[in-house]
């Protein structure tokens, strides 16, 4: 499983909802689109969700990559596939503690755009991942 389809099915498998007060889920291919470009130049795979929904999509801001490009709890469902074999995301040194909760809501805007990007160093060496004959 490449980022990419590591990407689909976290977002797949998580409750993307529209911010109402009911929960309602939206569909990737439909409502949202996830895109991925891998940029060895800058050691990360880079990130798009786009909206095609009517409106505001939410969820959990420990589901998208923090602004250093690593995950915030460490994420089971991402990977990186490599020439040398699947490499699972790190889990950060430190988890968190939050008492109530350390998610924030993420709002993208009916037919909005967020970008972020996925740094090589959430999957183990940035430089041994760089070198990688293939991600």
């Amino acid at each position: 499983m490449n980022v990419f389809s590591a990407l689909v099915c976290l977002f797949s498998l998580t409750t993307l909802c529209a911010c109402a007060t009911g929960v309602t889920h939206v569909t990737q291919g439909k409502e949202y689109e996830l895109e991925s470009m891998d940029r060895p130049d800058k050691q990360r795979f880079e990130i798009v969700l786009t909206s095609h929904s009517d409106r505001a999509i939410c969820f959990a801001d420990s589901l998208w990559p923090r602004p250093t490009g690593l995950f915030w709890l460490g994420d089971e469902f991402a990977s990186v596939e490599t020439s040398e074999g699947v490499l699972p995301s790190r889990p950060p040194l430190l988890e968190p503690y939050c008492p109530g909760g350390c998610s924030r809501e993420i709002r993208i805007e009916p037919n909005g755009i967020l970008r972020g990007f996925i740094s090589y160093e959430a999957f183990g060496e940035a430089g041994e991942i760089q070198a990688s004959a293939s991600r």
